[in-house]
């Protein structure tokens, strides 16, 4: 396993000691909201009272929670993770105040702040100056307490230059950079973030978690909704996962963050890649399933399937980490009993996530030779990380028939004794100098 160092160390202690686990900030218990989608009429059936008659009658619910229960304690940072339509801004809404369930109890216990629609309020006629203090005192923030933080909120805006000007005249990312300046020099216990940290330019953006973080230091619960899963992995103390209204899954940041991209990557994998979801997979279908897939051809003939699928280093043994630079193989058991079927093995690497990182496969075997492939590693290129492996048995059609299958069958680490860079792949390379006369 990778050492922690004593600033890790330090700064998990922090963390620990900010968050009161006996007293919730928020508090969601079986929690849901239901809205109401009309359908609209067709001009053709007549008067404006027919038109909202069939509106009336033909809405159908949309349950965008269902049934959510969560906590979040006071001085603890959760992030809300999902695709969109999950669910997650429903989530902040609700906590918010800006909307109500229809059904379930929401405790809220503190000063709210929400960043949810930026430069709501502000008036396009008026200055940079002007919306400072307008839309401070729309988000209840006292005159006093402005004048006192009115020189670090512009300066934080970085629109000195263009504070005395009307903001119709400012462009989207100068309009937000202010709404956002504001809004993170209120006085709040409870800060509510949904993908605001994307606005603005790079440099402002870094900002913009930097005072995230500082705000947390400080005891303010935080609770963001985001897309950039790395981001919220690693400002999180706690992630949550929400798929169709329901919470899929909670638990620490890291893992949260890597099945939640696991799950997403899958689903953008090729119909006929042999790790997509949909792809039919002989060893295991039943008849009804093959032919409704057209692989009648299979039906009733033996395959060759897996029986064992192991990690070995260079003395043959079966381990579970590979370090940097060393030899290693990969051993595939397959049984081959009455197969008659030529076919390929094919590997997928991933980290963690769910990402590729790379495939390679054998040319064609022929049944009955090869109950044992191995896939050597002369020199282990990686560095630090957490793996992967994936392996298929496919035939030579165009798309290729899944024959048997091991998704994830093998899960293994990189251990390194280099320095931790961001650099992935350490490649076997010599440096020569060469002079010229």
């Amino acid at each position: 396993m990778e050492k922690l160092t004593q600033e890790d160390i330090d700064v998990q202690i922090r963390r620990r000691s900010r968050i009161d686990h006996d007293v919730a900030a928020v508090e969601f218990c079986n929690v849901s909201k239901v809205y109401q989608i009309q359908q609209r009429a067709a001009p053709r059936f007549g008067s404006w009272f027919v038109s909202k008659l069939f509106e009336y009658l033909k809405r159908e619910p949309f349950h965008a929670l269902s049934d959510v229960s969560f906590r979040v304690s006071r001085g603890e940072m959760v992030g809300f993770v999902g695709a969109n339509g999950a669910g997650k801004s429903t989530i902040l809404k609700l906590v918010a105040g800006i909307t109500q369930p229809t059904s379930g109890s929401i405790h809220v216990n503190g000063r709210v702040t929400s960043m949810l629609e930026l430069g709501v309020g502000f008036h396009p006629e008026l200055t940079g100056m002007e919306n400072i203090f307008y839309n401070g005192a729309l988000l209840g923030m006292p005159r006093q307490k402005l004048l006192e933080k009115l020189q670090e909120i512009i300066e934080f805006s970085g629109l000195r230059k263009f504070i005395y000007e009307p903001v119709k005249h400012y462009s989207s990312g100068m309009y937000a950079r202010l709404a956002c300046s504001v809004a993170f020099h209120l006085d709040s216990e409870i800060l509510l973030v949904d993908e605001i940290l994307a606005v603005g330019d790079a440099e402002f953006q870094q900002r913009g978690m930097m005072k995230v973080l500082e705000l947390h230091e400080k005891g303010t619960t935080i609770v963001l909704v985001t897309h950039e899963t790395a981001t919220a992995r690693d400002l999180c103390d706690r992630l949550l996962w929400v798929d169709h209204g329901i919470v899929k899954m909670t638990g620490a940041s890291r893992d949260v963050s890597q099945a939640y991209l696991k799950f997403m990557s899958q689903r953008s994998i090729l119909p006929t890649h042999f790790l997509a979801p949909t792809q039919a997979i002989v060893a295991n279908g039943d008849e009804a399933e093959l032919r409704e897939k057209k692989l009648d051809e299979y039906i009733g003939k033996s395959v060759p399937r897996f029986r064992n699928v192991r990690l070995e280093n260079a003395e043959g043994e079966s381990v579970d980490s590979v370090r940097t630079g060393d030899p290693c193989r990969f051993v595939f058991d397959l049984d081959e009993n009455g197969v008659e079927i030529p076919y390929r093995l094919a590997i997928c690497i991933r980290w963690r996530d769910g990402q590729g990182l790379f495939e390679d496969q054998t040319e064609m075997l022929a049944p009955g030779e090869n109950p044992q492939v191995v896939y050597d590693v002369p020199n282990w290129p990686m560095l630090r990380a957490e793996m992967s492996l994936s392996a298929a048995l496919i035939t030579d059609d165009e798309p290729p028939v899944v024959l048997d299958r091991a998704e994830d069958t093998l899960t293994f680490r990189t251990l390194t004794d280099l320095p931790f860079t961001e650099t992935a792949i350490a490649p076997p390379t010599n440096w020569t100098l060469h002079r010229i006369d």
